[in-house]
């Protein structure tokens, strides 16, 4: 499966990180996360019982060490707080290898081009892909495949929306691809 784009639009923020941390917060709101600690902790046994009958490329200790963590996830609380549920995400998915395949996969916001950071497009940055420096969410919306052809996977970018007056903030927008 190759990578596979993803946006988001927040609502007027000071920060773009400010802005991530409030995407970021409804999106783990998502996730059934009893659910899935259950299915990853039967995922899990079934691997390690699955091993032990036959590991002719020796993942035993993987799948071992695998199903402790999830066994301790499971013993846990759930956290209430955003941050908490996202890194219990995390190790339910650490298997994978593939991240999330959302927002949630985002570090942070850079000024430069960081694997995992949303890379912040410069005022001129936006004034070459918008031929304006205050996009609106419509010509941010329209804009989207063709920012999309840039991204290599694992690769997120950010900038300011504006209202249809284009003197306030209507929020920022959040575009990239997946890791796998």
């Amino acid at each position: 499966m190759g990578a596979q784009l993803w946006y988001q639009f927040s609502s007027p923020q000071e920060s773009p990180l400010d802005a991530l941390h409030e995407l970021q917060d409804q999106r783990v709101a998502d996730y059934d996360l009893p659910s899935m600690i259950e299915e990853t902790l039967k995922g899990a046994r079934d691997a390690v019982e699955e091993c032990r009958r036959d590991d002719p490329c020796e993942i035993l200790e993987l799948y071992e060490s695998f199903l402790f963590d999830i066994e301790q996830v499971a013993a846990a609380e759930i956290p209430d707080d955003w941050q908490g549920r996202l890194e219990i995400l995390n190790k339910l998915n650490a298997g994978s290898g593939e991240g999330l395949g959302n927002i949630l996969d985002v570090l942070g916001v850079s000024d430069d081009e960081e694997f995992g950071y949303a890379y912040l497009y410069s005022d001129e940055e936006l004034s070459q892909q918008f031929e304006i420096e205050r996009p609106t969410i419509a010509e941010a919306k329209a804009a989207i495949e063709e920012i999309n052809t840039e991204l290599h996977r694992g690769e997120s970018v950010c900038f300011r929306v504006f209202a249809e007056d284009r003197t306030s903030l209507a929020g920022w927008c959040f575009v990239g691809n997946s890791v796998d």
